[in-house]
């Protein structure tokens, strides 16, 4: 549990949450989000893998008036997995915004992340209020569709049955989300803490699909808001189990049903009407060289499946207000070496692009995308070997909350 005290401008105390403040935080959260959000914090907190570690208060006047918490989380690129940190449950009492409070809990989360090693942190949030405080959109999500009318349930497929999911099914809900996300670069799996709290909390659920006794099809909902539902994280081995498990979400048709359009689902894009706009996760990066580090495993095997994987030279990287350097040689990328600002890298063979793009670079458009993207990334002479090095990727990443 974390027990430092910060003292703020105002008198106001930052501090690791505590047993004695679980009331405060869950009519907080409720107050500023609703019930479900305080079911979620004490899901979290009574977890044995997980604790009060990661939830940090504001104290003032003897109550708690903001709180955030971070989670665990592991991005996988390539075959290589990254330990990333997540936060998530931020409000502050409508009485005391505009202080700087959640600036400073933001704060104490990323220093605890980086503490824990974390090399970046990935979150979903709302519209620009992140940026702030040193993210950027940089991950796509999948896109949200209509179900069809026409995506019912075939009354003659007698063999599948959908049912509520619960903790004697994570094993086989892995093992689905497992299969889907081997098609993509970049991915985030949910963690066995994660999947406790899924099949425990009100906020979703998890649906599963059963064709004579094994588990073929998964995805999870929402309740109706509006009467909307929302659905995301469908995996299925076959299109009749994709049917079979949608089918079953608005029976009576009084609720309009939106879909993540996740890719290589067998049948799902059949059932599924016009994307809408697809929103982005949120990236933050502090530490540019840990990140590239964490990263040599795969920038080796990139390099090596390449046609440069006999270039022996020194690869330079300037972020304007900070630099990189490693070697590329038979195949292996070398260590990692860092520095301060460095304007003129362009014209001694680097590549130049601003700290704002990294994440892009690593986990979106690739090097070839970010010169659309930004007016001030140059590859210069060393183009083609960035391009090989840091391609465009696919991703899949499942969070504790779905995307509105």
């Amino acid at each position: 549990m974390t027990t430092s005290h910060t003292v703020l401008s105002d008198g106001a105390v930052l501090r690791g949450a505590e047993p004695r403040d679980r009331d405060s935080i869950c009519q907080l959260l409720t107050d500023r989000g609703e019930s479900a959000d305080a079911m979620d914090l004490e899901l979290i907190v009574d977890d044995p893998d997980c604790g009060w570690a990661g939830v940090g208060v504001v104290e003032h006047d003897g109550g708690v008036v903001a709180t955030a918490t971070l989670l665990d989380e592991v991005l996988r690129v390539g075959a290589t997995e990254l330990s990333v940190g997540q936060v998530e449950l931020v409000a502050c009492a409508t009485s005391h915004e505009h202080r700087g409070y959640v600036r400073a809990l933001m704060r104490w989360c990323h220093a605890l992340s980086y503490t824990q090693e974390h090399v970046a942190q990935v979150m979903i949030g709302i519209p620009y209020f992140y940026r702030q405080f040193g993210y950027g959109y940089a991950i796509p999500m999948h896109p949200y569709a209509p179900l069809l009318p026409t995506a019912s349930r075939d009354s003659a497929d007698t063999e599948l049955k959908v049912r509520l999911a619960g903790s004697a099914d994570i094993s086989a809900m892995a093992d689905l989300q497992c299969e889907a996300q081997a098609h993509f670069d970049v991915a985030t799996p949910h963690q066995s803490e994660c999947w406790r709290w899924l099949v425990q909390r009100d906020g979703s659920a998890n649906y599963v699909a059963e064709r004579q006794g094994t588990i073929v099809a998964t995805g999870r909902w929402t309740p109706p808001e509006d009467d909307v539902v929302l659905v995301s994280e469908v995996a299925s081995r076959d299109a009749e189990a994709t049917r079979a498990l949608l089918g079953d979400i608005r029976s009576d048709g009084t609720v309009s049903v939106r879909v993540h359009n996740r890719p290589h689902v067998p049948g799902l894009a059949e059932l599924l009407g016009a994307d809408e706009r697809a929103d982005w996760y949120y990236v933050r990066i502090e530490d540019p060289g840990a990140l590239f580090s964490a990263l040599r495993p795969e920038l080796s095997r990139r390099l090596s499946a390449s046609t440069l994987r006999d270039a022996d030279e020194l690869v330079e990287l300037s972020f304007w207000e900070s630099q990189l350097a490693f070697t590329v040689a038979r195949g292996e990328v070398g260590n990692i070496s860092t520095g301060g600002p460095r304007q003129v890298i362009v014209s001694q063979g680097g590549s130049g692009l601003p700290p704002d793009a990294i994440a892009s670079l690593l986990f979106g458009c690739g090097a070839a995308g970010l010169e659309d993207r930004f007016p001030d990334c140059y590859l210069g002479d060393q183009r083609e070997l960035m391009v090989q090095l840091f391609p465009p990727v696919s991703s899949d990443l499942l969070t504790f909350y779905l995307p509105g």
